[in-house]
């Protein structure tokens, strides 16, 4: 196995373990889903995107991806793109039909999610990747 497909092999595992937090979440928490935060507290429970809630779980956090809350706020221990891979992901304008849209105009459905977690799945499944950091946004917005 070479590295590329050993790299592919982890990446896909961790968004098959995404994949399973996300359906994991009960309605409740379907309704906070937010790709616009890494995680934030509300008086109705925390609002997060997929690596959000992902820092949250036991396995994710044995992995070293953890989201920390500082205060109302929370943050990442590890960029998205570097622990998964992939931004596209993990950036609302990676959506179809969310690309050159005003910041927050048009929020990524939990569905929308689910769907682009699985094609990544298949994507590392089926194809090598591109290494993470080429072609991929630079900074987390």
């Amino acid at each position: 196995m070479n590295d590329l497909t050993r790299a592919n092999a982890v990446y896909r595992d961790r968004l098959e373990q995404a994949l399973r937090v996300m359906q994991g979440l009960s309605e409740t928490e379907r309704s906070h889903f937010d790709m616009d935060v890494f995680a934030v507290e509300t008086p109705s429970g925390i609002r997060a995107c997929i690596a959000g809630f992902c820092g949250f779980d036991p396995w994710f956090r044995r992995q070293g991806l953890e989201t920390r809350m500082n205060g109302i706020v929370g943050n990442l221990t590890i960029n998205p793109r570097d622990f998964f891979g992939t931004a596209r992901l993990f950036f609302p304008g990676h959506y179809r039909g969310h690309a050159n849209q005003p910041h927050k105009s048009v929020p990524v459905s939990y569905d929308e999610a689910i769907r682009a977690l699985k094609t990544a799945i298949r994507e590392f499944a089926d194809e090598p990747q591109i290494p993470v950091g080429e072609n991929e946004p630079e900074t987390l917005d």
